[in-house]
């Protein structure tokens, strides 16, 4: 099977990401500063990762291999946020909670969705 993303769609698919990061900081309704900085920092992080994306399209991989790439990408993610939380040389329990979230759920996710 091929992934069939076109390009007009990463966007959406980014967009999507972001948003589920947004609920899962927004899950004790209250989004702090900290929160609010991991969150930038993972919308920063996932744009930058457009091209990247572009590139799995241009290069016409299957599914198994977008999968595993997209993977990789996830984990540069996970390593952003955290790095963004480490910046003040102090990680808060919301921020701790935060990147545990967000790591669960990309870690976890059958990106079949997004992928396909």
């Amino acid at each position: 099977m091929r992934f069939n993303w076109n390009k007009d769609d990463i966007n959406v698919k980014i967009s999507r990401l972001l948003d589920t990061i947004v609920n899962l900081a927004n899950e004790d309704n209250v989004i702090s500063e900290e929160e609010d900085a991991i969150i930038e920092a993972a919308r920063k992080k996932l744009w930058s990762l457009h091209h990247e994306f572009g590139k799995m399209i241009d290069q016409k991989l299957s599914l198994e291999e977008a999968r595993a790439q997209t993977r990789k990408l996830v984990e540069q993610v996970i390593s952003g946020v955290t790095e963004a939380a480490k910046q003040d040389n102090k990680i808060t329990s919301d921020e701790l909670i935060l990147i545990d979230r967000i790591a669960k759920y990309l870690r976890n996710a059958d990106f079949t969705d997004l992928l396909t």
